[in-house]
Protein backbone atom coordinates (compact mmCIF):
# COMPACT_ATOMS: atom_id res chain seq x y z
CA UNK A 1 0.00 0.00 0.00
CA UNK A 2 2.68 2.48 1.47
CA UNK A 3 6.05 2.71 -1.17
CA UNK A 4 8.75 3.10 1.35
CA UNK A 5 9.45 1.87 5.21
CA UNK A 6 8.78 5.28 6.45
CA UNK A 7 5.77 5.74 3.97
CA UNK A 8 4.17 2.16 5.82
CA UNK A 9 5.25 3.87 9.49
CA UNK A 10 3.42 6.93 9.38
CA UNK A 11 0.56 5.51 7.37
CA UNK A 12 1.41 7.78 4.23
CA UNK A 13 2.79 8.05 0.69
CA UNK A 14 6.47 8.87 1.21
CA UNK A 15 8.32 9.85 -1.96
CA UNK A 16 12.01 9.36 -2.00
CA UNK A 17 13.48 12.64 -2.03
CA UNK A 18 17.06 10.96 -0.26
CA UNK A 19 18.44 7.99 -2.04
CA UNK A 20 22.16 8.05 -0.93
CA UNK A 21 23.91 9.47 2.49
CA UNK A 22 27.54 8.55 4.25
CA UNK A 23 27.66 9.17 7.80
CA UNK A 24 31.01 8.48 10.26
CA UNK A 25 30.75 4.90 12.27
CA UNK A 26 32.39 6.12 15.72
CA UNK A 27 33.91 2.71 16.40
CA UNK A 28 35.82 3.04 13.74
CA UNK A 29 36.24 6.43 12.53
CA UNK A 30 35.43 5.11 8.86
CA UNK A 31 32.85 6.56 6.68
CA UNK A 32 29.61 4.01 5.29
CA UNK A 33 26.96 4.14 2.60
CA UNK A 34 23.76 3.77 4.00
CA UNK A 35 21.88 1.13 2.00
CA UNK A 36 18.47 1.95 2.67
CA UNK A 37 18.28 5.81 3.70
CA UNK A 38 14.81 5.59 5.49
CA UNK A 39 15.77 3.49 7.99
CA UNK A 40 17.43 6.40 9.39
CA UNK A 41 13.99 8.50 9.98
CA UNK A 42 12.09 5.98 11.52
CA UNK A 43 13.15 6.15 15.47
CA UNK A 44 12.14 2.84 16.54
CA UNK A 45 14.44 1.30 14.24
CA UNK A 46 17.81 0.34 15.87
CA UNK A 47 19.84 -0.63 13.17
CA UNK A 48 20.60 0.49 9.71
CA UNK A 49 22.12 -1.73 6.62
CA UNK A 50 25.25 0.18 5.20
CA UNK A 51 28.67 -0.24 3.74
CA UNK A 52 31.87 0.28 5.37
CA UNK A 53 34.01 2.61 3.17
CA UNK A 54 37.46 1.09 3.05
CA UNK A 55 39.67 -0.07 1.02
CA UNK A 56 39.24 0.06 -3.00
CA UNK A 57 36.48 -3.23 -3.28
CA UNK A 58 32.72 -2.82 -2.97
CA UNK A 59 32.38 -3.77 0.80
CA UNK A 60 29.64 -6.21 2.02
CA UNK A 61 26.32 -4.73 3.55
CA UNK A 62 26.35 -4.84 7.19
CA UNK A 63 24.27 -3.55 10.17
CA UNK A 64 25.15 -0.23 12.03
CA UNK A 65 23.48 0.51 15.73
CA UNK A 66 22.40 4.10 14.79
CA UNK A 67 24.01 5.46 18.10
CA UNK A 68 26.97 4.61 16.64
CA UNK A 69 26.92 6.86 13.02
CA UNK A 70 27.18 10.29 13.51
CA UNK A 71 27.46 12.78 10.28
CA UNK A 72 30.91 13.28 8.64
CA UNK A 73 31.42 16.60 10.41
CA UNK A 74 31.06 15.02 13.80
CA UNK A 75 27.43 15.85 14.53
CA UNK A 76 24.69 13.77 15.95
CA UNK A 77 22.09 12.34 14.23
CA UNK A 78 18.86 14.32 15.26
CA UNK A 79 17.26 12.65 18.19
CA UNK A 80 13.92 12.49 16.26
CA UNK A 81 15.95 9.78 13.98
CA UNK A 82 17.09 8.20 16.85
CA UNK A 83 14.57 8.57 20.22
CA UNK A 84 11.04 7.04 19.70
CA UNK A 85 10.01 9.10 22.54
CA UNK A 86 11.84 12.32 21.82
CA UNK A 87 8.87 13.95 22.60
CA UNK A 88 7.09 12.68 25.13
CA UNK A 89 8.05 15.51 27.59
CA UNK A 90 6.02 17.91 26.09
CA UNK A 91 2.38 18.85 27.59
CA UNK A 92 -0.63 16.81 25.23
CA UNK A 93 -2.39 18.77 22.74
CA UNK A 94 -5.96 19.75 23.48
CA UNK A 95 -8.71 17.54 21.40
CA UNK A 96 -9.89 19.74 18.50
CA UNK A 97 -13.78 19.41 18.93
Amino acid sequence: MFGSPLGRFLGVKFKHFINLMFLKDTNSGSLVKVVDVDQLFIPTTEAVEAQLQAGQNEQPTRSFEKQSLVFPSGEKLPQCWVDPNYRSDLPAQPQAS
